[in-house]
């Protein structure tokens, strides 16, 4: 046995006995107890988890005593429904932002985590045969350096064959949601993917994985051609959900 491989065993034993202080993801203070979010209690109780008080089609967090949300109540969905972890707001804004666009791609792992436990919440609602996460463009898939989804999705400890992010493609590169009014963004995501493998889908539960839903737009032009390709059941989860009212809050860069 090398005397590194020695050191290595005994820093593991010191590590155990004497386990170092982890450092919050959102504001970088140091805990003396481990999360499996590795958030601090501070920032974990700025994060709105949403629970069963959530709009049955859309799953924004509601307060009125109704299943479905307003928005949902004025507009039909494509997708069958849609499962949100937690409110886009404060302390899971700014960490979805520095995972997408702050070179933080490590925060995959804490935030996968969050989504991963609102899957093992509903998982026998979804009743996925496959998952499949929203496509990127390939341009802006090549800046980012990677699929926000999929990198989360890689933290499900689920059969990785169940997961398949070569059956959709976004084949358009249309213009930011951010830049058009609500009544266009649909109209602008039209034909703005392709099934590229219909036997995967046919008579299939097919189940969307992305960041965010905001007016669902994206994920029900993916839902239409999925539909249309024979899936039997489209559903989708989301790590974050900013309801409509909250759309405008957004800055141009947090739309796909």
């Amino acid at each position: 046995m090398t005397v590194g491989v020695i050191k290595n065993f005994v820093n593991k034993i010191i590590s155990d006995i004497f386990p170092e202080n982890y450092t919050c993801i959102a504001c970088n203070a140091e805990m003396d107890h481990d999360d499996k979010y590795v958030l601090c209690d501070k920032c974990k109780k700025d994060i709105a988890f949403i629970d069963d008080k959530s709009c049955q089609v859309c799953g924004a967090r509601i307060f009125a005593d109704t299943h479905i949300c307003t928005d949902c109540m004025a507009n039909s969905r494509v997708v069958d429904r849609n499962y949100s972890a937690v409110v886009y707001d404060g302390v899971m804004k700014k960490l979805i932002h520095d995972y997408k666009y702050g070179g933080k791609e490590y925060l995959c792992r804490p935030l996968g985590s969050i989504l991963y436990d609102k899957y093992l919440a509903v998982r026998d609602q979804i009743d996925a045969d496959i998952i499949i996460p929203v496509p990127l463009n390939a341009n802006r898939e090549r800046d980012r350096g990677f699929n926000q989804a999929t990198m989360m999705l890689h933290q499900f400890d689920i059969d990785a064959d169940k997961i398949n992010d070569k059956v959709l493609a976004r084949i358009k590169d249309t213009p930011q949601q951010m830049s058009l009014p609500k009544d266009k963004r649909l109209d602008n995501v039209k034909g703005a993917f392709e099934v590229l493998d219909v036997s995967a889908v046919m008579g299939a539960n097919v189940l969307l994985v992305d960041d965010i839903y905001t007016t669902g737009s994206t994920i029900d032009e993916c839902a239409r051609m999925l539909y249309d390709a024979g899936a039997n059941v489209v559903r989708s989860i989301t790590l974050a959900n900013a309801h409509i009212e909250r759309a405008t809050e957004m800055t141009e860069d947090e739309y796909i």
